[in-house]
């Protein structure tokens, strides 16, 4: 299964153009991404027919969230969904930089039947076989991990034990740094069934300005089909 993370509708289009299976849409992926407006969920639910996954992140920086923020995430699961969210993406730690257990929960109650993925908040935490448990008990289905590496080849060794102790308890999913020349030989190395990638280009523009930057980023719809046709080798 091949997710492809996406800061905007064309990207979700090129996404699915390559061969996405899954979309993660986000918003500010130049900060590691903020929860998308319902507009954007709306439009990429109306455009493609693969299932869109929506990142809830109520601001940029670490993961340990204020009543307000709280609040706030909350209210962003319940509109998402309402907006047409097919699962969610979550995280959140406490100030020991453990799981935030009673917030998790909440949230993983808000969203209800649909599922919920936990994200690279998991790669701070200070124990995560302990916490990948936590996580199975709380109901969540999935969680993105790049073995606590800056990318998924350096945490191999982590994702390959993660997949062996929770024998599919719960879907690994590895991300950062995945690309067609490493995919095939990490899903072999870890055991894995679900990898994903923001398979990003730079688009330039011509408009130079002072004031505001002009380039942004846009998936790739063919590094995203190279990444696909490698996985299934």
């Amino acid at each position: 299964m091949l997710e492809v993370c996406c800061g905007h509708i064309e990207s979700v289009i090129q996404a699915q153009k390559g061969g996405a299976d899954r979309i993660e849409l986000c918003s500010a992926l130049e900060v590691g991404g903020l929860t998308p407006t319902n507009a954007a969920i709306t439009l990429a639910k109306q455009t493609v027919d693969i299932p869109i996954y929506v990142l809830i992140r109520p601001r940029e920086g670490n993961f340990i969230y204020s009543e307000l923020e709280k609040q706030q995430t909350i209210l962003e699961i319940a509109s998402s969904i309402e907006a047409g969210a097919d699962g969610i993406v979550i995280g959140a730690l406490n100030d020991s930089l453990d799981l935030d257990l009673p917030f998790i929960r909440k949230m993983v109650e808000t969203a209800g039947k649909i599922p919920v993925t936990f994200h690279r908040a998991f790669d701070l935490t200070r124990k995560p076989k302990e916490a990948i448990f936590e996580l199975i008990q709380l109901g969540i289905t999935t969680v993105l991990s790049s073995g606590q590496e800056e990318n998924a080849w350096k945490g191999r060794a982590l994702l390959a034990d993660l997949v062996e102790i929770t024998k599919g308890e719960i879907n690994v999913l590895a991300g950062c740094g995945v690309n067609a020349k490493n995919v095939a030989e990490l899903i072999a190395y870890c055991g894995l069934k679900q990898v994903h990638v923001s398979a990003k280009i730079n688009i330039h523009s011509d408009h130079h300005s002072e004031l505001f930057a002009q380039d942004f980023y846009q998936a790739d719809s063919k590094e995203i089909a190279n990444v696909k046709s490698m996985m299934n080798l």
